[in-house]
């Protein structure tokens, strides 16, 4: 019985360091196979994560490219109109300078000793024509206003004539024939 006894404890040990070996190198080649495969399956899923990384990035950046392009144009509108007010300002200043050039000239013109009780009525100076728009220059509107006052005298002196028959002699006026345009 102790010979049964010793085998069964030999077979025991034996059993028990095939099996240690055997699940030590099959367990570790399952093992190994396991981390290997969680491994790849981790590359696999990094390289997934990266790519939608990379993805989202690019993207990004073509939201941000579109943003900044729209931007830019906004403000290429934005100089496009300052430079259009701009010209327009300089324009309207060189028309004022203009304006402003010539009304120096008119008022030299008036100013200038001799110049305007010098002349005669169908002479004008250079410059001093009527506006189309209707506006005029200041001796213009001084001589339009000499010939109301001639036109005035001589309805006055017709008007005058005609009550002569009626009335006094043409002597009693004749202080305003000599006087035209004075009332």
């Amino acid at each position: 019985m102790i010979a049964i006894i010793a085998t069964a404890i030999a077979c025991f040990i034996v059993g028990g360091v095939l099996s240690y070996i055997l699940f030590r190198y099959v367990l570790k080649s399952k093992y190994d196979n396991v981390l290997k495969e969680a491994e790849t399956e981790a590359e696999v899923i990094k390289k997934n994560k990266l790519l939608e990384v990379k993805e989202k990035f690019l993207n990004k950046k073509a939201d941000l490219e579109k943003e900044v392009a729209l931007r830019n144009q906004k403000i290429q509108q934005a100089e496009n109109k300052l430079k259009q007010r701009e010209m327009v300002l300089s324009q309207r200043q060189e028309e004022i300078q203009r304006k402003k050039m010539e009304a120096e000239a008119v008022k030299e013109n008036l100013e200038a000793p001799g110049q305007v009780g010098g002349r005669n009525r169908g002479q004008g100076a250079a410059g001093t024509h009527a506006h189309p728009a209707g506006g005029g220059s200041v001796e213009t509107l001084k001589f339009m206003d000499d010939g109301k006052g001639h036109a005035r005298s001589s309805l006055k002196k017709k008007a005058l004539n005609r009550a002569g028959k009626n009335g006094p002699g043409p002597e009693a006026h004749a202080g305003d024939a000599a006087r035209p345009g004075m009332e």
